[in-house]
């Protein structure tokens, strides 16, 4: 089964056989964490010993939280953790997750803890019953968003930035590969400065009689648009002089 619970930092334990050696920027992770909370959620499985658990994926999360403890910055001592027992059944997470009303990112955040849980894209996409594109934008949104534009987002009605937007916004990041925080900001600015036009309303389409008419009153009034073939100069002279009432019938 799989579940998002709280854990307590304290019986989180790293991964022994964590790869990874070289953790940087972790005050900085560390300062976001405690203006904007958690957003990603750490990845674990539990241990033989009842109520521990051993990161699967977000150690670098678990040293910005170890180090807000340890500071006294750390506002719970419960961490939000998105627990893998097994290789299924985490269908009830993702169904309460991905309603209508939850923003994308915020699903892509679980999608992502299922990603780094070992789970691929397209396993995800066909556990929720929709698109691999759906997923990866999803875990786009969540994995490249700063957290100062995620906090905006959420101040703001639903779609006010469609997805288009946030994409783009999305791509700015800085050399290592983390969100340019100050760029992606700028830009979100600019947008709710300039916000998307919707497009007209299509026209209802225009009967063939209606069409010969509108270009009967353009012909009469010399608008007509473009270049004619004289092939059908003298049809269309004659056929303005007919509507006109001048004569009886068509040129031969």
């Amino acid at each position: 089964m799989s579940d998002i619970i709280k854990v307590p930092l304290d019986r989180i334990l790293p991964n022994p056989k964590q790869v990874r050696k070289t953790f940087r920027r972790i005050e900085e992770l560390a300062r976001s964490i405690a203006q904007y909370g958690l957003l990603h959620n750490l990845v674990v499985v539990p241990r033989a010993e009842p109520g521990y658990y051993e990161i699967v994926a977000g150690e670098r999360r678990y040293r910005a939280l170890t180090l807000l403890a340890k500071d006294s910055r750390l506002p719970s001592i419960e961490v939000s953790c998105l627990v893998i027992s097994s290789e299924g059944a985490f269908e009830n997470v993702v169904e309460n997750l991905a309603r209508e009303d939850v923003p994308l990112w915020e699903v892509g955040r679980t999608y992502l803890g299922f990603y780094d849980s070992g789970f691929t894209q397209s396993e995800i996409a066909a556990r929720i019953g929709k698109s691999q594109g759906h997923v990866s934008t999803a875990m786009i949104l969540a994995r490249c968003l700063a957290p100062a534009v995620v906090a905006r987002l959420a101040q703001l009605p639903p779609n006010t930035i469609p997805i288009q937007r946030l994409l783009r916004i999305a791509t700015l990041m800085d050399d290592e590969e983390d969100p340019d925080e100050d760029a992606q900001v700028r830009l979100f600015q600019q947008m709710l400065d300039s916000p998307v036009r919707r497009g007209r309303r299509a026209a209802r389409p225009r009967t063939q009689k209606e069409a010969l008419w509108l270009r009967f009153q353009r012909l009469r009034q010399g608008k007509v648009g473009g270049r004619i073939d004289p092939v059908y100069q003298t049809f269309l002279d004659s056929l303005v002089k007919y509507l006109a009432g001048e004569t009886k019938g068509l040129a031969p």
